[in-house]
């Protein structure tokens, strides 16, 4: 695998990391909503136990969303540190390749 496959896999890795987050914190108020994972998972803790508003029904409350606000920041920021050093790695790649097509004139 050459090093800007490498880079760009990661910069995909990122993006995917960066948008399971920003779902997870467009979900935040959506009540039995699941945080979901980068890698493909789901978290299984429940969420708190919320009003229903709906006391028609006979449900008191309803399963909350389980997404912890301060974990989702977290993952944004990893994101977005791991952006920053991919796009590194494909400048530097890139450098690497014309520096080698120049040597070889």
């Amino acid at each position: 695998m050459d090093i800007l496959s490498i880079g760009l896999s990661g910069l995909n890795a990122s993006r995917n990391q960066a948008l399971t987050a920003s779902n997870n914190l467009a979900n935040l108020n959506t009540p039995g909503y699941r945080a979901q994972r980068a890698n493909g998972g789901v978290s299984q803790t429940p969420g708190p136990m919320i009003p229903s508003g709906d006391a028609s029904r006979g449900d008191e409350y309803v399963e909350g969303s389980n997404v912890d606000i301060a974990e989702e920041a977290v993952n944004l920021n990893q994101a977005v540190n791991s952006t920053r050093a991919n796009a590194a790695v494909v400048r530097t790649g890139d450098q690497m390749l014309g520096t080698a097509i120049d040597l070889i004139g």
